[in-house]
């Protein structure tokens, strides 16, 4: 690859728990390619590839069809930009998405677009605001028997991160997410804060 262009690859395992107790095991592979048209414009496609393990009983009353184990792949194109002699970056991105999953019932395909703009603060800190959009539609579970499920998720995040060495990075997220649903029992708002350090070998 020329001096414009550079490729990398994640390999990441991630664990959830809530109230102490395992909820989800995922391991994700997440593959991109970066190229710098110019000096404010760049372009980048990411890929993502994960395996979802829940810890958790399953729902419906143990229905097979509800077991949510299973892949995720998602394909994402994005747009970064800058302005000339002013040191915030903007971005637009699209996603493409689908779940495959053990039981079937929580199959999805899902398009989603997401502006987002960054720009330093004080101390070293960035600060990162991104909203995205998301029209999802699943394979079944819809408001009756021969209709799918569709979801319209707003999600709004709010992010800091701070360098602690030249390896390490602190960051502080705060996501607020508002879906809807033509299906019962789907519709939700939630409010997540999560803060860690991010390592790079």
């Amino acid at each position: 690859m020329g001096t414009d262009t550079v490729g990398s690859f994640k390999l990441s395992d991630r664990y959830t728990t809530y109230g102490g107790d395992g909820v989800r095991n995922s391991i994700i592979l997440e593959p991109a390619l970066v190229h710098r048209v110019n000096n404010h414009i760049t372009v980048e496609l990411n890929g993502l590839w994960a395996f979802n393990d829940y810890k958790v009983p399953l729902l419906f009353g143990g229905a097979p069809a509800a077991n949510q184990d299973g892949e995720i792949m998602e394909l994402s194109p994005v747009v970064f930009f800058s302005l000339p002699n002013y040191p915030v970056q903007g971005h637009l991105r699209y996603r493409y998405g689908l779940s495959q999953t053990q039981g079937g019932a929580f199959n999805y395909n899902e398009n989603a677009i997401s502006p987002g703009v960054s720009a330093p603060l004080f101390w070293k800190i960035e600060a990162e605001l991104i909203y995205w959009r998301i029209w999802r539609e699943y394979d079944g579970l819809g408001p009756t028997l021969n209709s799918k499920r569709q979801d319209d998720i707003d999600l709004f995040l709010v992010r800091a991160t701070r360098p602690i060495s030249n390896s390490a990075q602190w960051y502080f997220d705060y996501e607020h997410t508002n879906a809807k649903s033509n299906a019962n029992g789907f519709e939700y708002n939630q409010n997540v804060f999560t803060s860690g350090i991010l390592m790079t070998f």
